[in-house]
């Protein structure tokens, strides 16, 4: 019978090429499963990926691209299978991370604190010999923000492919101006907001057609109808349906609030404010709270024009 020869196109159902006894096998990137010569079909490799891994049937190319560089890093066995022990100091190591940033810690946390306080629970209570297998688990602060960014870049991936294969469309929701200008460079005009948002669509193979809603809030730029960002959407989408910012009506809620209840907003506000306009009052306040053992250690500046945070305040 004669062999099966890979393609560079198998690597969109999650495979790659391996050497096993001398005969060129298929590799699945997810689970690390090999398969047969005989198997390397299109059909079978695509049966596997949506089988056994139906969450990841419809990542794009880029994403097994990267798993296919981990793998050339991760060491291989001559079976196709990662060495257990290697496997299981990744997975720590990346829940670990994961906890780290859950707390919104800083990254060197885990090799300052969480990994000595590890060593000791396992020395006094498993052994030493146990607490030695610890040192292989990499948690330095470039291991840590490393992990981090990698299971970012996945969720997104995650959420893109959701958004791409959606048979009803999606909507998307732009409401944090600053988040919007941190990715541009200089003009924050409609157009611009516009564009940003365009090279995303492009860069993750998005199509304007599928959007249905958007919402933003209240800036020029965003509801110009000449120039404004909606504008912009509509000239390629003119189906699209903008609603205004739900915040907003929070915001004319609290305006007309019962007496009693307004009354007890406007203290709180008096109080946040009189600790805030005070650089004194300030570090005072700060000290109290550390001695109280809260977590949070600042207030938010409260003023009509930014009525976001009269939420928080409260």
């Amino acid at each position: 019978m004669s062999k099966r020869k890979y393609d560079t196109g198998y690597l969109k159902y999650g495979f790659v090429q391996i050497e096993h006894r001398g005969e060129v096998v298929s590799q699945c990137l997810v689970c690390m499963k090999t398969l047969s010569n005989s198997a390397m079909k299109p059909s079978l490799l695509k049966r596997h990926l949506e089988t056994n891994h139906p969450t990841k049937k419809d990542q794009d190319l880029s994403y097994f691209q990267r798993l296919g560089e981990k793998a050339k890093q991760q060491r291989i066995d001559k079976t196709g299978a990662v060495y257990q022990s290697s496997s299981g100091n990744v997975k720590a190591s990346f829940e670990v991370s994961l906890l780290v940033a859950q707390n919104m810690n800083a990254h060197t946390i885990a090799e300052s604190l969480i990994m000595p306080a590890a060593k000791i629970l396992i020395r006094n209570v498993i052994g030493v010999e146990a607490e030695a297998k610890l040192s292989s688990v990499s948690l330095s602060n470039n291991t840590v923000k490393r992990r981090i960014e990698e299971m970012s870049i996945d969720i997104a991936d995650q959420v893109v492919a959701a958004v791409r294969s959606s048979k009803y469309g999606f909507a998307i929701q732009l409401v944090n101006r600053i988040t919007v200008k941190s990715d541009l460079q200089a003009t924050t005009k409609g157009v611009d907001i516009f564009n940003v948002l365009n090279d995303f669509f492009k860069r993750n193979e998005l199509e304007w057609g599928k959007l249905v809603g958007c919402t933003t809030d209240g800036a020029p730029a965003m509801l110009g109808r000449k120039s404004g960002f909606q504008a912009h959407v509509k000239a390629v989408s003119p189906n699209v349906i903008f609603v205004h910012c739900f915040i907003h009506r929070f915001a004319l809620c609290a305006k007309v609030l019962p007496p009693n209840l307004l009354a007890c907003l406007y203290r709180v506000v008096k109080m946040v404010n009189a600790v805030k306009t005070s650089a004194l009052n300030t570090r005072l306040f700060k000290l109290l709270c550390e001695d109280l053992g809260s977590q949070h250690t600042c207030l938010l500046y409260y003023t009509e024009v930014r009525w976001l945070f009269r939420s928080n305040a409260t």
